[in-house]
């Protein structure tokens, strides 16, 4: 078994964040738009239902749950 090593310290992940999360919904609107799209075409999301959303990006497919279900 390998283990990884970390490549970036706390400090350094800290860093990369701060600057990338200015434009990292623009780079999802930009790179992830039809995927997200055909992922809630496939979940066929219904309104009342309960839905579970765990660490998916920066909520740009919540924003699109919430539409699709505003009394789930």
């Amino acid at each position: 078994m390998t283990i990884a090593t970390a490549k970036l310290s706390k400090t350094e992940v800290v860093k990369v964040y701060s600057q990338n999360a200015p434009v990292y919904d623009v780079w999802g609107v930009l790179t992830e738009t039809k995927a997200r799209r055909r992922a809630l075409e496939l979940a066929q999301i219904r309104d009342g239902e309960s839905i579970l959303e765990v660490a998916v990006g920066t909520g740009l497919t919540f924003q699109e749950i919430l539409k699709a279900n505003p009394h789930g």
